[in-house]
């Protein structure tokens, strides 16, 4: 009877060392779980930001075209008509105002 009290008694002791390594054990595997997703995380905004910067660029590049395409018009609607540089650069600037 006693050896079994004994038995008793160290399976009620090993039960909280247990728990408790699987406690360390689930804590490592949501660490590493953790780290993967942050790597992955990272990665992917990485590209992301890659991707953002290519649009600005082409962005950038179109929107010259697009101004030299719309002056050129401009020149050609006041063809006859003298008019300063910074006169035409105002009337593009009205031209793209939003607040009318």
């Amino acid at each position: 009877a006693a050896r079994a009290a004994g038995r008793a008694a160290a399976r009620a002791s090993a039960r909280p060392l247990a728990s408790g390594i699987d406690r360390t054990i689930g804590d490592k595997e949501l660490a590493e779980e953790k780290a993967y997703f942050n790597k992955e995380d990272e990665k992917n905004l990485r590209a992301l930001l890659k991707k953002i910067k290519t649009q600005a660029d082409t962005n950038e590049a179109a929107k010259g075209d697009h101004e030299r395409k719309e002056r050129a018009a401009l020149a050609e609607v006041l063809k006859g008509h003298a008019l300063p540089a910074d006169v035409v650069d105002k009337l593009v600037e009205w031209r793209h105002r939003h607040d009318l």
